[in-house]
């Protein structure tokens, strides 16, 4: 997404800049946080371990998409989950008392909870079960490989650069309208079955041991190291 958006703005041949994806750390992030950190975090903010929780997780609430995110909890809840019972947790700073409003509006208020900043995501990441951040705008998105990483099924939108290792994958599904509270509800529904989140978790997994800070660290020096070379044959 990056890319692109430097060939358009700036004028630079597609050739010329090279794409090396953010990393993740696989260690604290893993899914072995789950048995850790997913029973205390759920019974900290009396979630029940039947009810299915959709993480949100990140600070710009506006930006990252939470009153579609919102929306498509009143689609769930009123046509493909009327028998599901599920939660939207919320983490992270920002003003919340209009999309508190909203989610009354909604008719689910209780069905959305606002947990606040959170020191450890990880934390927060190991008790859920769907991790969701419909961003209208996100260069990359690291906590998409976070929540990969730990093993849960994530939901991005294409305009999220993060999008691009999920699309084609098992380990989630991408929104093609950040906008659409329908589409995302959609693409959120089939995770009730927790065989498929069981799936998606341990394809997200492979993904984020592929992005790993250890393999970027690696591109990146080899990337550096071709140019050094290159500029020293022309110094010659």
């Amino acid at each position: 997404r990056v890319k692109d958006e430097i060939v358009e703005y700036y004028g630079l041949p597609p050739e010329r800049v090279e794409v090396i994806y953010n990393g993740v750390d696989t260690e604290v992030f893993n899914p072995r946080n789950v048995e850790a950190f997913r029973n205390e975090f759920r019974q900290k903010h009396g979630i029940h371990e039947d009810e299915v929780l959709i993480l949100f997780l990140g600070s710009g609430f506006s930006r990252k998409g939470l009153v579609t995110l919102i929306r498509a909890a009143g689609i769930l809840k009123a046509t493909h989950w009327r028998d599901q019972p599920f939660r939207v947790c919320v983490v992270g700073k920002g003003r919340s008392k209009k999309y508190e409003a909203m989610a009354a509006q909604e008719g689910i208020a209780s069905s959305v909870l606002f947990a606040g900043p959170i020191d450890e995501p990880e934390r927060a990441l190991a008790g859920a079960d769907i991790f969701a951040l419909p961003s209208i705008y996100e260069p990359f998105g690291c906590v998409y490989l976070e929540a990969m990483a730990t093993g849960i099924p994530v939901i991005a939108t294409r305009v999220a650069g993060a999008s691009e290792v999920v699309q084609g994958t098992d380990a989630g599904a991408v929104v093609d309208d950040a906008l659409s509270a329908g589409e995302l509800a959609e693409k959120i529904a089939p995770y009730a079955d927790a065989g498929l989140r069981a799936k998606a978790g341990l394809a997200g997994r492979a993904i984020a041991e592929e992005q790993s800070l250890d393999r970027k660290i690696e591109e990146l020096l080899n990337l550096y190291t071709q140019y050094v070379n290159r500029g020293a044959k022309h110094k010659r």
